[in-house]
Order: C-alpha cells, then sequence, then structure tokens
C-alpha cells in the first residue's frame, strides 16, 4: 500500500492536492505514474518561509572539539585527583557518577542536534513536494522509531547516532580515575660514622692491629670490640644470612631483603630506627612515611655499598704443636695461636683466628686454623674436596687445617642508586613485601643542582674491613657451619663428606668458595650498620620518591582511542552543517503543529 500526491477536483471547479492510497502498484510504478510537481494552490497555500537556526547545532561542535582536546590533554598531562593515595570507594563513585553524568547529557544534547539536522533533508524534500510516502523510512529512522530493517536501509544515519552515544563510554573511560606515580624529591643525611670511639684518628698508633698509618702521618683505627660499634654487628646478623637463593637476596635485614647489587648499603636509608648518637639526625624513611604512609611506593637514592666481595682466602700453613694450634701469614705480620692441651680429643673441635690491618685503609688480612673437625669444617669452608677425601676420610688425628685471606675494601666500596621497594609481591623476595637494589648505571649527585658524587671515606673502608674479625675470637669454623654446608641432606654423607661442600650461587658473583662468601657478606653487614648504630656528623644525599596518586585517564598512548567517538562526531556534525540547507523551507517535520499545518492547508488525509 502506497500514499501519493494527486490533484483532483471539488464541487467549485477547483483543483487541490489530495493523499491518494495506491494498493495495486509498486515503487517503480509510483516513480513513472505520480508527479511529483506540486500544485500551485499548493505553493500559494504553502507555510511561510523558515530560517533555522543552528547555533545550538554549533555548540554541539564546539563541546565536541572540548572534549577531544580535554581527552587529548589527559594521555599526555597527568592531572591529579589526589595528591597522594587513592580516592576513597565513595568519592570514587562520586566521581563516576559525575561524569557519567556530564557525559550522558553532552551526549543526549548532541544526538538531538544529529537528529534535527538530519531532519532537516526531510523538510527539504516535503518543502519542494517530494513524496511523502518515499521520505517516510527516512523520517522515522532520524526520529529512531524506524524498524530493523528500515534502519539498516538508512545504515549512515544511524551511525551517527552510534558514535554520539558511544562517545558516552569513551567519555567515561577516558576520564575514570587511574592509579599513577609521581616522583618527589628525597633528601635525606646519611649518619657519619666517624665517631671518636668506633672510627678515630690519632697522632700515635693505639692498636697496631686494627690501625692504618694516614698521608699525614696520623693514624686511623677502628674499634673492634666495642658492643655499640658497627664491627660488633656481624656477629648477631650472620643468621639473615640468605644460604638457599642468594642470587635473589644476599641477607634479609630489618624485613628488608638486600638483592646482590646491594649488599652493604646503609642501614638508615630502609631502617626506620634513628642514630643513638646523633640528636639531630632522624630517620630519612621516618619523615616520608610521615607524609606519604602507604602511597610511598619506593625511594631511591645514593649510597656507598659493597659492590664485590672483598675477601680471597687460600689455603694457609697450621700447624699443632705442643697443645699449640698455630697459623700465621706467610709475610708473618699476621698470626693467632690456641692452646688446646698437648693431647686433644678426635672428637672435639677447636679453632683460631685473628685479623690485622695492613697497606693501605680498608686492607686486611684474616687467619685462622681449625683442629680436628674443625679443620673438617675448614676444609667444606674452602671447598677443599681434595684434602677431605684424602686427609679426613683416613682419620689421621690431629687434623689441622688453615686458612689465610686477603680483605681490601678500598675499591670494593663505590657509590650506587639505591631503590627501595615498598611492596613487591610478585617478584622473587616473595617472603619480603620490602625489598632493596642497586642500579649500577646511573651516576650519583649529591645536590638538586646535578653536582656528582664520587668519593667513599676511609671510614667506610675500614669499617667494613673490620666486619668479619667479631666471628674469629669464638669456634669459628663451628659458627659459619650453617652457611658453608649444602642445606641438602645426603643419604651418603656419611661415606662421601664431599657432598656438604657448599657450591654456587653465592651472594657475591666473585666468591669462589663458602668462606668468602661469609666473610665477605660480615663486611658488608658492617657497612650497612655504620649508619645505623651512630655518629657524630652527616653526609647529605638526594634523591627521590615514588609516591602513588590518582590522576584523571590512564595516561597512555593508548587511550588516545577514545578520542574517536568524539572526533567522529565532530566530522559528522561539520558534514552536516555543511550539507544541510539552512534557508527557505516551508516546514520543519521534527515540529508536530507543522505537520499539522502541513496537512490542513494542503487537505491531506489518509485512507485505510
Amino acid at each position: 500500500m502506497y500514499k501519493y500526491d494527486a490533484l483532483v477536483q471539488n464541487g467549485q471547479n477547483t483543483t487541490h492536492p489530495v493523499t491518494v492510497l495506491d494498493t495495486q502498484h509498486n515503487d517503480s510504478d509510483l516513480k513513472n505514474k505520480v508527479v511529483a510537481e506540486p500544485h500551485p494552490s499548493f505553493h500559494s497555500a504553502a507555510l511561510p518561509g523558515r530560517s533555522r537556526n543552528i547555533s545550538l547545532a554549533l555548540a554541539a561542535l564546539l563541546l565536541h572539539i572540548a572534549l577531544v582536546a580535554l581527552l587529548v590533554v589527559v594521555v599526555l598531562v597527568p592531572i591529579s585527583l589526589t595528591s597522594s593515595g587513592s580516592l576513597s570507594s565513595q568519592n570514587n563513585t562520586l566521581y563516576i557518577t559525575g561524569i557519567t553524568v556530564i557525559a550522558t547529557l553532552a551526549t543526549s544534547f548532541t544526538k538531538n542536534q544529529i537528529r534535527e539536522l538530519w531532519l532537516r533533508n526531510v523538510d527539504v524534500r516535503l518543502s519542494r513536494g517530494d513524496n511523502p510516502g518515499l521520505a517516510n523510512t527516512y523520517w522515522r529512522t532520524a526520529l529512531g522509531v524506524a524498524s530493523t530493517r528500515e534502519t539498516m536501509g538508512h545504515w549512515d544515519i544511524y551511525f551517527t547516532f552510534l558514535a554520539a552515544a558511544l562517545s558516552t563510554t569513551a567519555i567515561v573511560a577516558g576520564l575514570a580515575a587511574s592509579p599513577a606515580t609521581r616522583l618527589v624529591p628525597y633528601e635525606y643525611l646519611l649518619a657519619d660514622a666517624f665517631d671518636y670511639s668506633c672510627v678515630k684518628t690519632s697522632d700515635s698508633i693505639s692498636s697496631a692491629g686494627n690501625s692504618w698509618k694516614l698521608s699525614n702521618g696520623s693514624y686511623l683505627s677502628v674499634g673492634v670490640n666495642y658492643q655499640f660499634c658497627p664491627t660488633i654487628e656481624p656477629l648477631t646478623l650472620m643468621g639473615t644470612m640468605n644460604v638457599l637463593d642468594p642470587q635473589d637476596y644476599g641477607y634479609a635485614d630489618l624485613g628488608v631483603a638486600v638483592r646482590q647489587a646491594a649488599l652493604g648499603a646503609p642501614g638508615s636509608i630502609y631502617s626506620t630506627l634513628n642514630p643513638p648518637n646523633s640528636i639531630q639526625l632522624v630517620s630519612p624513611l621516618n619523615n616520608t612515611l610521615d607524609q606519604f604512609g602507604a602511597s610511598l611506593m619506593s625511594t631511591s637514592t645514593c649510597a656507598p655499598v659493597l659492590t664485590s666481595n672483598p675477601v680471597q682466602c687460600s689455603k694457609g700453613n697450621a700447624s699443632f704443636s705442643s697443645g699449640y694450634l698455630t697459623i700465621a701469614s706467610d709475610d708473618g705480620s699476621c698470626s693467632s695461636s690456641l692452646y688446646v692441651g698437648s693431647n686433644p680429643s678426635n672428637n672435639g673441635g677447636w679453632s683460631t683466628g685473628n685479623m690485622c690491618s695492613r697497606g693501605a685503609v680498608g686492607q686486611a688480612t684474616v687467619v685462622a686454623a681449625g683442629l680436628n673437625s674443625d679443620a673438617y669444617y675448614a676444609a667444606v669452608s674452602m671447598g677443599d674436596v681434595d684434602w677431605i677425601n684424602e686427609d679426613y676420610n683416613d682419620s689421621f688425628y690431629p687434623l689441622v687445617y688453615g686458612i689465610i685471606c686477603a680483605v681490601d675494601t678500598s675499591t670494593a666500596i663505590q657509590l650506587r642508586n639505591l631503590t627501595l621497594t615498598f611492596s613487591d609481591p610478585f617478584g622473587q623476595s616473595r617472603a619480603y613485601s620490602r625489598v632493596l637494589d642497586a642500579d649500577e648505571s646511573s651516576p650519583c649527585y649529591s645536590d638538586f643542582q646535578g653536582t656528582p658524587i664520587s668519593s667513599v671515606n676511609d671510614k667506610l673502608k675500614a669499617i667494613s674491613a673490620f666486619g668479619p674479625w667479631q666471628l674469629l675470637p669464638y669456634s669459628f669454623f663451628e659458627l659459619i657451619r650453617p652457611f658453608i654446608q649444602t642445606t641438602q641432606l645426603i643419604a651418603s654423607e656419611n661415606t662421601n663428606h664431599s657432598l656438604w661442600v657448599r657450591a654456587p650461587p653465592f651472594a657475591y658473583a666473585n666468591s669462589r668458595n663458602a668462606l668468602e662468601d661469609v666473610l665477605g657478606v660480615a663486611s658488608a653487614l658492617a657497612l650497612a650498620r655504620t649508619t645505623i648504630v651512630g655518629g657524630s656528623g652527616a653526609d647529605r644525599y638526594i634523591g627521590s620518591a615514588t609516591i602513588a596518586y590518582n590522576r584523571i585517564g590512564i595516561g597512555k598512548r593508548l587511550a588516545l582511542l577514545y578520542v574517536l567517538p568524539s572526533l567522529t562526531t565532530v566530522v559528522i556534525l561539520v558534514w552536516l552543517l555543511a550539507t544541510t540547507p539552512r534557508k527557505g523551507l516551508l516546514i520543519s517535520s521534527s515540529r508536530l503543529v507543522d505537520l499539522c499545518e502541513f496537512a490542513h492547508r494542503g487537505d491531506l488525509h489518509s485512507t485505510s
């Protein structure tokens, strides 16, 4: 069934246009039979011409241009929603609700303007007298009341509304609150270990075994046996050494897993303890935690670390004579002796050890010897499988084993950029949420103007060098037994003692055996405790802290895709504004009153 315009004559011998219902012809017939020229009387009775206002359509265009700019800006420029931390659940809900409402209103307004522009094309057809039946599906699609089939026939109209509708999703997603991080300056004072009791200078030598002569003729000495000095700490901290998977972290100190590259890093970097001997100093971490709390993700700063193992050990010439267990360095400058009696038990174990300064600051010699069972542990610590298989298994008592180690921290301590991460749940060190690592590729700076730091003072070299000292006066090899033997229990241990030897990996990559690694870690632990146990002065360092906060948008280039719906809408509005007439229209098909007046003046009616 089709409706078309035709001219009929009434009783007064005048003609006027009417709508004729045709049920017998198809579209092609209508196109051939119906003349689309309006009757002159229709023109004379037509509605007055309208000039349509496009200001609202222009407003929609400007609105989406602004949205495109905003969505681009929030990708390229971080706009903070919080200074630190995340939005609360309530505030985040309010924020999402707010931008959703705004986006919905903007999209609804834009769709109305697009619909208005599409309907003007219907107005053009009606104004020039086109068959209304042919414009029906076009008109219904523009109004959004068309069937699916009709809509598919005018997919271009449907697409323009779809682009505008998707703008709501894009705006909400593009402006949503997202987690982000930012850097803030992080300055701290590193406690100076140059305390008079722990490390001191004097004009005369006070203790030859732990002093170095400086270039100015004075002597630098280390207080190795004071209970409040860093050199006492390794004895109580050896239990934190990681022998299971040292390639992950070398030791765990104060709940922080210290990775290989950061061994020996100042404990004050990751500790909340204040140096007891320096009331003007507070833990730099405390201030930052007080300010940012749980939003503190990590800190990065420059500090000295023990970058490589400063200890190298070799087998020494130990002896047991007249009840004395004795060991001496090759040049005789360092020795140790212990009286154990003339007939020691074969089932017992004894050890003796000493440490002596030599050469430049940071250089020292370690000598140690074991008797009977301690001789076995000494050989195991050195990985001396040949001695274990030949001497120990043959049980030629008394068994003696000696070691001599050269210590040199003068070049092993270097400055590194350290990063303390406060949450590493998916990292390798899963047992610890705080992890300290170092980056040797980045330079260190002493101030915010970028002054580089390149020197390490003698006090650090001296304290680190004497880190192993506290282990030696005790039953040394029995003491370090948990760290020199393999952690795997071997069923054949009684017949093949060489299987007890701990093999790599070690905490230090340059460690050749377990003994070197244990002594190297002891040096690192002493260095780490330098800034916690105190000092009277301070060294100034700078760095940065990574803070978690909420920003607008995700800040990734991928988020530029959210611009597409609004950008497409801009193109659509420009095209519709450029191609749609704005003047000389006889009716507005979007106005019901115009349609009624149009029908009345043309005496249009329909038949069903």
